[in-house]
């Protein structure tokens, strides 16, 4: 048998395979069970607004069996990555592949990871998501891009977007998002570079705060009910280039 898996795959291929699965069955804190739930469960509360159901998925369902105390990231990033398949349809979407399956989270469609496999990009757009941005994604606390244009996602946004403090792009275009679009989450994000959110039914009022977020290139609040007049604060954007509020 082993001659026969000499000639089948390499050790080089092998060490892939564990890696990507987590270091293969029964595997994670040292062989005790016990600890790699714990350890997992303990993760899990970490999340702020985490669903049951991606909770109970990551605990009792998810395939991959990476060790959470080797790998806490990888874990931690599956379960807020799951909160998002549930809450936004994701049995439905036009391209799912990889998601909460075996192979590590890099591998799934529309992320991107840094070297170290931090998730940093989600691009979701046109893909036929629908529901609502769930809290649990602020899971992803190494997120820079998060991006779903022209999908039907609605509600407001999740109050926890605030944990994601690295994120530079926030495209929410082309969907039916309510409610206050300057949260005091969003206002938080001191590293955002563009807020583009036209074509949704966000309201209120461009507040004086926008003038902090320095590091702003981009605003649009095109065909929204964002209303009221531009605040002078606005001036003490240096990078700001584009701007678009038109039927707004």
């Amino acid at each position: 048998a082993f001659a026969a898996f000499l000639e089948t795959e390499s050790f080089f291929d092998l060490g892939r395979h564990l890696q990507a699965s987590g270091g293969g069955p029964g595997r994670g804190c040292n062989g005790d069970a016990d600890a790699r739930a714990e350890a997992i469960a303990d993760l899990v509360a970490s999340i702020d607004g985490l669903s049951p159901e991606a909770a109970d998925w990551v605990q009792t369902q998810d395939p991959s069996d990476i060790d959470p105390c080797l790998r806490p990231g990888e874990v931690s990033s599956r379960a807020a990555l799951a909160s998002v398949f549930f809450a936004a349809g994701g049995e439905s979407w036009d391209s799912s592949e990889g998601w909460l399956g075996v192979g590590g989270v890099c591998t799934w469609y529309g992320l991107g990871c840094s070297a170290d496999g931090t998730v940093v990009e989600l691009n979701l757009d046109q893909n036929n998501l629908s529901g609502d941005l769930p809290a649990g994604l602020a899971g992803l606390t190494g997120l820079t891009e998060l991006k779903v244009f022209n999908n039907d996602l609605g509600g407001t946004l999740p109050t926890t977007l605030g944990a994601m403090t690295g994120l530079r792009t926030l495209d929410l275009e082309g969907n039916a998002f309510t409610g206050d679009i300057f949260t005091d989450a969003v206002l938080s994000l001191s590293n955002l570079e563009s807020i583009r959110a036209s074509g949704n039914g966000f309201a209120g009022t461009i507040p004086d705060e926008i003038g902090e977020m320095g590091g702003l290139r981009e605003l649009w609040l095109a065909e929204t009910g964002v209303s009221g007049t531009i605040p002078d604060s606005i001036g003490n954007l240096p990078d700001l280039e584009s701007v678009l509020l038109y039927r707004s």
